[in-house]
């Protein structure tokens, strides 16, 4: 979804120029922010160390979980909902195994980088908690 459009996205990130409705400035002025707070932290294999590994726990998680959409998707008589291939279920499973041990294997090579990651990573988890609670607010009429 595009950062002006998200309904998850911080409110006044989502307002654009009055001059041109389709530019979402201050969300790419969020997003610029934020991309120059991770070039602070330093190099760029510092950078990968500490947070891109990260992308690979979520492509893993996104392999489980198609895994767990298509089992529960099934007919009651069993049948798949989709065209059943020789590959399937192996190529998800593999692939999520890779996932994790990418992950698994930074986070041994580099622990202190890689938790320092997972921490910036984390740091999301309550800004969208104070989002989602803002946004519940503002939808039962409550004052922000």
């Amino acid at each position: 979804m595009a950062p002006g459009r998200d309904p998850d996205l911080i409110r006044g990130a989502r307002r654009r120029r009055p001059s041109d409705p389709k530019d979402p400035h201050r969300a790419i002025w969020l997003q610029a922010i934020w991309a120059s707070v991770l070039v602070w932290t330093g190099s760029y294999r510092a950078l990968f160390t500490r947070v891109v590994y990260t992308e690979w726990i979520f492509f893993g998680l996104m392999a489980v979980g198609l895994l767990l959409l298509r089992h529960r998707s099934r007919d009651p008589d069993g049948a798949p909902p989709l065209v059943a291939s020789w590959a399937w279920p192996w190529v998800p499973i593999v692939f999520a195994a890779c996932a994790f041990g990418i992950a698994v294997n930074q986070i041994v090579e580099a622990p202190a980088n890689s938790l320092a990651g997972m921490g910036l990573v984390l740091l999301g988890i309550p800004v969208y908690a104070v989002v989602r609670w803002r946004a519940s607010r503002a939808a039962h009429g409550d004052a922000i």
